[in-house]
């Protein structure tokens, strides 16, 4: 058992089980790993945590792969650049009072009969899909849940003066142009500034048939389009 941990930095995934491992997490922090948030993959191998936050990560929030069981509650998934929850090959996973927003790319993901049970669990403010289901067998419970805040709605991420344009928000307001903060480095802009192309010359205006065309800017504050 781990209780009143931080897992900061991790050079892959934050917290890895596999080989018939089963943890138990109690209010524990991951955040800013190079791969996957938790992780658990292999038959016999089980992950349970309680009032864990997970976020920053350079991938899933949580990934449960090759017959892995897990159960998460009262936890926090938010920030990823990869989708919030993976579940592949026979993995079982059940969320109870978890949170899962703020995600780029599909909020939750199963695939190759994977078996998700949600009870009381909100998804909110994501880039694709607030559930994804793939291939025959793949089932999913939802009881009480909520899925709601979808792409529609755009902010932009990060502080005034260091910006990271990102999908989750589906885009700039005034230009609608997207990026992948999975792909996007970080836009050094000043306050008024309002998305990466506007960095770069001018906005982006969608052509009649289909094409781009780069627009001059009408000013530092003023982000009109132009006819």
């Amino acid at each position: 058992m781990f209780e009143d941990c931080e897992v900061v930095a991790a050079g892959q995934a934050g917290v890895a089980v596999r080989g018939g491992a089963r943890p138990r997490l109690e209010r524990c922090r991951v955040h800013h790993a190079a791969g996957s948030g938790l992780t658990a993959t292999g038959e016999n191998s089980g992950l349970e945590a309680v009032g864990c936050e997970v976020y920053e990560v350079r991938g899933s929030g949580v990934q449960i792969t090759g017959r892995a069981t897990a159960h998460l509650t009262e936890c926090d998934v938010h920030r990823t650049t990869a989708d919030g929850v993976t579940l592949d090959t026979d993995a079982v996973l059940t969320l109870a009072d978890c949170r899962i927003h703020d995600i780029p790319e599909n909020a939750v993901d199963l695939r190759s009969r994977s078996v998700l049970t949600m009870a009381r669990t909100s998804v909110r403010q994501f880039g694709r899909n607030g559930l994804s289901v793939w291939d025959p067998g793949t089932r999913v419970d939802a009881n009480q849940c909520e899925i709601f805040d979808t792409p529609a709605t755009t902010r932009p991420c990060g502080s005034a003066t260091v910006r990271r344009w990102c999908s989750t928000p589906a885009g700039c307001t005034t230009c609608r142009t997207r990026c992948s903060c999975s792909t996007a480095a970080p836009v050094r802009t000043s306050s008024t500034a309002t998305c990466p192309s506007a960095q770069h010359g001018g906005v982006r205006q969608r052509r009649s048939d289909g094409t781009a065309r780069r627009l001059p800017h009408q000013g530092r504050r003023d982000r009109r389009m132009v006819p």
